[in-house]
């Protein structure tokens, strides 16, 4: 009895956009390898990729898959839209914050000297991601490597607490988590806030995912992101009430530039998002499609 094969195959679009002809055909295969082989070269003149998935029908459902993914991409909250309406509000709202020019001036300068002295901060694409154990909001504490062994891992290091622009984008993260977790990732936030701190945010914004205390910065410092904000740029924020304080004991100057990594199974880097200016933080929709191509959908 001839062995059988069944393909699926989709369309994947160009990252440039520029027209909907621009892209890759994929084919998604189940059945016998075998058969597979024989009907190879006539496939791949049309295509780019063929993954074989499992028996006969796996490859349709992987393709439902990959199509629900992508529409997860695009219904995905847009964290930049949400700091332009986020910045209006804060800025020219009924209880927007009260600037004074001299002020501002110091938190400009603040951006521009970091963004200077750090023109290519943190760790690239294919370094190996440093090993880890912090302790989370709970009382447990998180191996990196340990979390790995399950599949990839989002690695988002954030402010703190009183950073109103990490507190939107862990909200936006939780908003998506679900379809985050659908990839078989699992993300976890670190701050060099004391647990009880974490632990506040935590509740705070319902999240799903571990957020990590690094006191110190000893685990961003090993990832190039630790840095001492001025205290002068410390004081300003403390003038308009976001005060990152140390009544739990926080150092107060030195925090990690924010950034994003998605690191595959292996413990390499294969996607980061990394920016001196503390309002740029990674889309959803950009996470996702890095843990598409991590797991090599």
């Amino acid at each position: 009895m001839p062995g059988k094969v069944s393909i699926n195959s989709y369309w994947k679009p160009s990252d440039t956009g520029l027209s909907p002809q621009a892209g890759q055909l994929i084919y998604f295969a189940g059945g016998e390898e075998a058969v597979l082989e024989r009907v190879r070269d006539t496939l791949m003149t049309l295509g780019s990729a063929i993954h074989h998935i499992g028996p006969v029908g796996s490859g349709a459902t992987f393709k439902l898959a990959v199509n629900v993914l992508f529409g997860i991409q695009a219904a995905a909250p847009n964290y930049a839209e949400q700091v332009k309406a986020f910045d209006k509000k804060m800025y020219t709202g009924e209880n927007a914050f009260k600037i004074e020019k001299q002020d501002l001036d110091v938190m400009n300068k603040a951006a521009s000297d970091l963004a200077a002295s750090m023109p290519q901060p943190g760790l690239k694409v294919g370094d190996k991601a440093p090993d880890f154990r912090l302790p989370s909001a709970g009382e447990s504490s998180i191996s990196l490597n340990e979390t790995l062994s399950r599949g990839p891992v989002v690695l988002v290091f954030y402010r703190g607490d009183w950073c109103p622009y990490c507190d939107l984008t862990l909200r936006t993260y939780q908003k998506s988590f679900a379809e985050l977790k659908a990839t078989g990732m699992t993300l976890l936030a670190i701050s060099p806030q004391k647990p009880d701190r974490s632990l506040a945010i935590s509740k705070k914004n319902l999240l799903e995912f571990d957020v990590l205390s690094d006191e110190g910065c000893q685990v961003a410092e090993r990832y190039g992101l630790s840095f001492e904000m001025p205290s002068t740029h410390v004081g300003v924020l403390a003038t308009v009430g976001l005060s990152q304080g140390n009544k739990k004991g926080d150092l107060v100057n030195q925090i990690p530039l924010p950034a994003t990594y998605v690191i595959d199974s292996n413990g390499s880097i294969t996607w980061a998002h990394i920016d001196p200016d503390y309002r740029s933080r990674a889309e959803v929709k950009d996470i996702l499609a890095a843990l598409h191509d991590t797991c090599e959908f």
